[in-house]
C-alpha cells in the first residue's frame, strides 16, 4: 500500500511538473501595439502591462507588431480568441479615421472588436524647423507661399492621424502641402530638428524632448484648449488656424468577449491608469490619464468616426 501511495505521489508530481508551463502560459496576456518601441503608444502599453500584472497576479506582456500604420497589429487581435488573452492598444486613427481615409479595410471597427476602455488623452502638435520664421498661422502661410518648394510636411505614416491633421491644416491655410510619410514620429522629429524637413505633425509626447532642447519649435497643439501638461504652447485656434482635435489611446479586444470578462478587465484597467505613479509618469510624456468605460469608448469611436467623415469630405482627400 505504501509503495502504491508513493507511486501515486510521484505520478501526481510528474503531471504537475509537466502541466505547470501550460498553466503559466494560460495566465499570460499579450497587449499588441502597431508601433515601434520607444514612442508614446509603446510607453503607455508598457505602463499598463506592468500595472495589470501587479493587480491581477497574471502576466501581461507587450508585443510590437509594426507596419501598415498599425493595421498589422489590429488584424492580429481581430483573429484572436475572445478570451481576454490578446488585446490591442491603439491611438484613435485606426478605429475612427481609417474607415474614412482607406478605400477598403480588412477589418470593421464596429463589429470586429470589443471596446475595453479609453486609457489616455493626448495632443498632436505642429512643429517647424528653427529657421522657419513663423510664430502663427498667418506667418506660416506667408512663408509657404514664398517658398513653394518647401510646402511639404512630415508625418509618422500615410493615413495616420498626424498625416490628416496636416491635410486639414493645409486646407485651412489655403496652401497645398505634400505629406512625406515616415516610419514613426521619431524620424519625423529628427529631420525637422536637423532642418532637412521644415514642417511636421506628430503626438506632443514625441516632439517635446527636441523642442525643450531648443532644436525645433512647436507652433501649436491641436487641443480644444491649452493642456495643463503643455501650458506654454498655444492651440491651433490661438495662432489663427481654425482646427482642433483631442487625441486618445484606447484598449480593445476581439469581438465576442464575455460582458463579465470585459467588465472585470475594464475595472482593472481603470485602477491601473489611476495609480498615482502611472499618472505622474504619463504626465511627464505629455499624456493625461483618462480611463473610461467600454460604453463611453464605443460612443466616442462612433462620434469621432462621423466627424472624420465630414473633414475628409471638406478637404477633398481621396481615400488611399
Amino acid at each position: 500500500m505504501k509503495r502504491r501511495h508513493f507511486a501515486g505521489l510521484l505520478l501526481t508530481a510528474a503531471i504537475s511538473f509537466l502541466t505547470a508551463p501550460l498553466a503559466l502560459a494560460q495566465q499570460t496576456h499579450t497587449i499588441i501595439i502597431g508601433f515601434a518601441a520607444g514612442g508614446s503608444v509603446d510607453a503607455t502599453a508598457r505602463l499598463l502591462a506592468e500595472q495589470l500584472t501587479k493587480l491581477t497576479g497574471e502576466t501581461y506582456i507587450v508585443e510590437n507588431r509594426t507596419g501598415a500604420a498599425g493595421r498589422i497589429a489590429i488584424n492580429a487581435v481581430k483573429r484572436a480568441a475572445p478570451d481576454g488573452k490578446t488585446l490591442v492598444l491603439v491611438p484613435q486613427g485606426p478605429m475612427t479615421l481609417f474607415p474614412n481615409t482607406f478605400a477598403s479595410l480588412d477589418y470593421e471597427p464596429r463589429t470586429d472588436f470589443t471596446p475595453i476602455g479609453r486609457l489616455v488623452t493626448q495632443e498632436n502638435v505642429l512643429v517647424v524647423a528653427n529657421d522657419v520664421p513663423a510664430t502663427n498661422g498667418a506667418e506660416l502661410k506667408a512663408w509657404l507661399e514664398q517658398n513653394p518648394g518647401m510646402a511639404s510636411f512630415g508625418s509618422p505614416g500615410t493615413g495616420t492621424v498626424p498625416h490628416f491633421v496636416g491635410e486639414a491644416v493645409a486646407h485651412r491655410l489655403g496652401v497645398p502641402m505634400t505629406n512625406i510619410p515616415y516610419k514613426g514620429s521619431a524620424l519625423t522629429a529628427n529631420d525637422v530638428a536637423s532642418g532637412v524637413l521644415k514642417i511636421g505633425f506628430m503626438p506632443a509626447a514625441d516632439a517635446l524632448p527636441l523642442a525643450r532642447q531648443g532644436r525645433m519649435k512647436i507652433l501649436a497643439t491641436t487641443g480644444t484648449q491649452r493642456s495643463p501638461l503643455t501650458p506654454d504652447y498655444p492651440t491651433m485656434k490661438e495662432i489663427g488656424i481654425d482646427y482642433s482635435l483631442d487625441g486618445w489611446y484606447a484598449l480593445f479586444g476581439p469581438a465576442g468577449m464575455d460582458p463579465k470578462l470585459v467588465e472585470s478587465l475594464n475595472a482593472n484597467v481603470v485602477k491601473a491608469m489611476s495609480e498615482p505613479s502611472v499618472v505622474e509618469r504619463l504626465a511627464s510624456l505629455a499624456l493625461e490619464a483618462a480611463p473610461g468605460s467600454p460604453t463611453e469608448l464605443a460612443d466616442l469611436v462612433e462620434r469621432e468616426r462621423g466627424e472624420w467623415a465630414e473633414l475628409v469630405r471638406e478637404t477633398g482627400f481621396k481615400p488611399l
